[in-house]
């Protein structure tokens, strides 16, 4: 009797505590599956990260703008509408990374990526130079050379049925990245036909060189040093590296692509041609919507993870504080209301129908004052990866796009290698 009167009260004091500190108004408005008292949807995750990727891919389509779940005594809500994630992205009140991003932190602890508030301020401000116009026209010298270095160490997949092409694309970017993140240019330093790079006799600074320069003034500590470079290999060499590997799939896939863009390249310049300058690159038209498109389909980071820390009033219901809220990323990118044939891959779309996106529909690098730092480099390196593979190699489908089996990250990874054959242009 006195065990059944102990647990007859602890599930009062279990009901008391959830109906007093557990239950917000606000979130129990949003719709989501329904989960077990107590448990709440913690049981829907167990069996494991494949499952859960493809569970939140049915709840997208079920509830059509967003919804909510609840996992132990985290509340989360997931949005992949366009207005609400301009909110959340737009917002400088909600800049706060996600929960998840802790599992990472004792790696990178609080770099750029992770940090907030005023640290997080001071740090986009001093690294922003790193990545401004005339540097990106140095570090494009760069990635050239490790482009043409890529392409020759591919020779050796000739031949073969099939590449797994992720071990050379991390070496591309990993060496890509160190080499760009090291450097110093002087006005004499080097010398590039046909670009206009005016110096005015001062060093342009590499991002390490931009870091030591703040650590001599006291602005940053060897600590704080370490965090930044170790954010920026992470996300300068592994998402594009993912976001390599996606393309050259699609592009394998997509044999007409291919063709056009090399066509492309021959209608402006001499197939002997070596090297080619930002300007030039930015005339290949197509090239850049099948970048973009690939983008779309495939982005690194499908989502983004932020801790609101202040009521959000959304399109249709309002997120409170405390909540954990996810922009799911791939799910916003195939919307089918913004993308018609969502699935599809069809560059042209971003030139016929750019105009009638939601500014916040296409978000690869996210938006707003948190976007990505470096993605106007990560899209140089895309491309002149890309072009230099294709000017030397035909690429053939292994992998096709409804063989990936992806699983729960905060990657977009794959549960299988991603293959594609080479074959020597003639």
């Amino acid at each position: 009797m006195l065990w059944v009167l102990l647990v007859f009260t602890i599930l009062l004091l279990a009901l008391f505590i959830y109906y007093k500190f557990d239950k917000n108004d606000d979130f129990d408005k949003i719709p989501g599956p329904k989960g077990l008292f107590l448990l709440h949807n913690t049981l829907d995750f167990l069996e494991g990260p494949v499952f859960a990727f493809y569970y939140f891919r049915q709840l997208t389509q079920k509830y059509k703008q967003l919804f909510k779940i609840q996992i132990g005594n985290k509340k989360i809500v997931a949005i992949y509408n366009p207005e609400d994630a301009e909110t959340i992205l737009s917002d400088m009140k909600y800049i706060t990374k996600g929960y998840p991003y802790k599992f990472i932190k004792p790696w990178m602890a609080e770099g750029l990526a992770i940090s907030t508030g005023a640290k997080w301020a001071f740090r986009r401000k001093l690294l922003t130079p790193a990545f401004y116009f005339n540097i990106l026209k140095i570090y494009k010298i760069i990635l050239e050379e490790n482009s043409r270095k890529l392409v020759e160490n591919l020779q050796c997949e000739i031949g073969k049925s099939k590449t797994d092409v992720e071990h050379y694309l991390q070496n591309f970017t990993l060496n890509s990245i160190c080499d760009t993140r090291r450097k110093t240019f002087k006005e004499d330093d080097i010398v590039i036909k046909d670009e206009d790079i005016t110096f005015k006799g001062k060093k342009r600074l590499a991002m390490l060189d931009l870091l030591l320069q703040a650590e001599k003034q006291g602005a940053i500590d060897a600590d704080g040093i370490k965090e930044e470079v170790d954010t920026f290999m992470f996300g300068g060499h592994d998402t594009s590296a993912t976001a390599l590997q996606y393309a050259l799939m699609v592009f394998a896939n997509n044999f007409d692509a291919q063709e056009r863009v090399i066509q492309e390249y021959n209608d402006f310049f001499s197939p002997l041609d070596q090297s080619i300058s930002l300007t030039d690159l930015a005339k290949l038209k197509y090239l850049d919507c099948c970048v973009k498109e690939c983008l779309r389909l495939y982005p690194s980071v499908p989502v983004i993870l932020r801790n609101i820390q202040h009521n959000v009033k959304l399109k249709d219901h309002v997120m409170p504080a405390g909540t954990q809220c996810l922009i799911l990323i791939y799910d916003l990118h195939r919307r089918e209301d913004q993308f018609p044939n969502p699935d599809q891959f069809q560059p042209e779309r971003f030139i016929t129908d750019k105009s009638t996106w939601h500014p916040y529909a296409y978000v690869p690098f996210s938006a707003g004052p948190r976007n990505c730092i470096g993605q106007k480099f990560a899209l140089i390196e895309m491309k002149l990866a890309i072009l230099a593979i294709l000017r030397r190699y035909r690429l053939l489908p292994v992998t096709k796009p409804e063989d990936i089996v992806f699983t729960s990250d905060l990657m977009l990874r794959s549960t299988k290698p991603v293959y594609v054959k080479f074959e020597e242009r003639t």
